[in-house]
């Protein structure tokens, strides 16, 4: 006897509208995540699986990107009964031919290779309800007739085999015949306020209102975007241009939540925007890099490799869960000077109050702040005791009136 779970939902992507799920409107936000743990690499176990979604979902995710190929089928059925939608692909990155020339010439048996595990994708977990969108590629940066062709036989082979999901891909192109690739809705794969040549943070909504308004008219995401953190780097002052260094070793923690509050500020005002995907959940083995203070690694996780939660992540538990949450950041800078430039909760509390060695500094209502992302809690300039330990406290109040308390301790210098 053969069993399988189903699931029965309706959905639909408006390119003004954004997602929507059930007949309602429903945003998609979420993480991009590779198989991979720190404890047995590719080889995971069930339990390791389970461990990682529950990460997610705590996080407060509805979807996820499994990034780039086809993952383990455990997978889609935890996402089945979290209720986390999922884009899925096949490993078609970045290119699709050896041939270096401008021909790019695919080489023999790629095509038919392309096809199969396309197909077998599908077949294969068809019946996950929390499928959403087959995706085709990722970072496609080769184009000729040939290609073109190939990617126009893997989109009708898709639909052919499923008419009733979407079919995407993921550009980091943003010019010519990569915006004509066939599809049903596309993905934008662009760091803003970490690779120079994106741009600063301020400007991700810009950007995304020109693509919108005038260059695709098919319904967009953010497929990945986000920054490097190291959990033993922190700076009090910090200038994106000369102070981040992408591809080496400066890779501030607080500057990564930065980044994400401003640009998740922008992301959540726009409505057209049916997902955004952060890269990514956990740090992951990348070799040839130097960043950071791991070699090896992509540091762009919301967690270490060890499942460690960095700053980011309470950022976006704040703001995407209804899980209570109360977090001081900066935990980890815990030498400080006597004047604090600023000090920043994270919470979805009514109200948080500050406490510096058993000291008010006040209390913040929810409703007061100024900021959009309404989660982000700042008191500024801070003076703590020089040459001794100082506690910090923080007092969330919430919509029930649970009382939550968060603590660190942060010595004066």
């Amino acid at each position: 006897m053969v069993s399988e779970n189903f699931g029965i939902r309706t959905y639909h992507i408006n390119p003004e509208d954004g997602f929507f799920l059930n007949g309602k409107s429903y945003p998609l936000h979420g993480v991009n995540y590779h198989q991979d743990s720190f404890e047995s690499g590719w080889a995971m176990t069930n339990i390791q699986r389970e461990r990682d979604y529950g990460i997610i979902r705590d996080m407060g995710c509805n979807a996820v990107r499994m990034a780039h190929y086809q993952h383990c089928s455990q997978e889609y059925s935890l996402c089945d009964d979290f209720g986390i939608c999922v884009w899925t692909e096949i490993g078609i990155i970045n290119k699709m031919s050896p041939d270096e020339s401008e021909r790019h010439i695919l080489a023999d048996g790629f095509a038919e290779n392309a096809k199969q595990q396309l197909i077998e994708l599908i077949r294969q977990n068809y019946n996950h309800p929390s499928i959403i969108l087959w995706g085709i590629s990722n970072e496609l940066h080769q184009m000729s007739d040939e290609i073109f062709a190939l990617y126009q036989e893997l989109y009708e082979l898709a639909c052919t085999e499923d008419n009733t999901r979407l079919k995407t891909y993921a550009d980091n192109q943003f010019y010519g015949r990569f915006l004509q690739l066939p599809s049903d809705v596309v993905g934008y794969n662009r760091y803003f306020g970490w690779y120079k040549e994106a741009g600063d943070a301020e400007h991700f909504g810009e950007w995304l209102d020109l693509y919108h308004n005038s260059k695709e008219k098919r319904p967009i995401c953010i497929s990945e975007y986000g920054g490097g953190g190291a959990l033993t780097q922190h700076k009090d002052s910090i200038d994106w241009l000369n102070d981040i260094d992408p591809n080496g070793a400066r890779h501030y923690e607080n500057y990564q939540s930065q980044l994400h509050e401003i640009v998740w500020r922008q992301f959540s005002a726009r409505k057209y925007l049916w997902a955004a995907f952060v890269w990514c959940m956990f740090d992951f083995p990348s070799s040839g890099r130097e960043e950071g203070d791991t070699i090896g690694q992509n540091d762009k996780g919301l967690c270490t490799r060890e499942r460690i939660p960095k700053d980011a992540y309470f950022f976006y538990r704040s703001v995407w869960s209804s899980e209570k949450t109360i977090y001081i950041t900066e935990r980890r800078h815990n030498v400080r000077p006597c004047n604090v430039p600023f000090i920043k909760i994270y919470s979805n509390a009514q109200s948080v109050e500050l406490i510096v060695n058993n000291r008010s500094l006040g209390i913040i209502k929810r409703s007061e702040l100024s900021n959009s992302n309404d989660t982000v809690f700042v008191w500024n300039n801070v003076n703590i005791n020089k040459n001794e330990k100082n506690t910090i406290t923080a007092k969330a109040t919430f919509d029930d009136d649970t009382i939550k308390y968060d603590k660190v301790c942060w010595y004066g210098k």
